[in-house]
């Protein structure tokens, strides 16, 4: 978390890596998923020249991969506001991807379940279906 805080995305992905490598089988690994997919979509975002943002998609990638296995290893029905967190950070992944489609599916699980950016997920579908 320190090398977040630092935006040392690098080494955060390589400490997390690690972490999800030694405790696979921990019931709160999926929280490390959920760190790592963020972690991989800030890691993501590039600037040209100071001219306009890109995003790497191998990062973004990745991003998706974590969050959806945060999701299948979040299971104990106790932290479904994370997954519904996990769902949106995965909408938002698509959108970086050019897949509005899945990224429409994703955010729509946010909406029905009342998540925290539940708002901000109505809204980008409401864009979405205007385009």
């Amino acid at each position: 978390l320190n090398a977040i805080d630092k935006s040392d995305y690098s080494r955060a992905i390589e400490l997390l890596s690690e972490d999800i490598a030694k405790h696979q089988n921990e019931k709160s690994i999926f929280y490390s998923h959920y760190i790592l997919g963020i972690t991989h979509l800030k890691a993501s975002e590039k600037d040209f020249i100071g001219l306009f943002k890109s995003y790497d998609r191998e990062n973004v990638n990745l991003a998706i991969a974590n969050l959806k296995e945060s999701i299948d290893k979040n299971n104990s029905g106790d932290y479904e506001s994370l997954k519904l967190d996990a769902y949106y950070y995965i909408g938002r992944a698509y959108l970086l991807n050019d897949n509005p489609d899945s990224a429409i599916r994703s955010l729509q699980i946010v909406v029905d379940g009342k998540g925290r950016y539940s708002r901000e997920s109505a809204q980008l579908i409401s864009d979405l279906e205007k385009n």
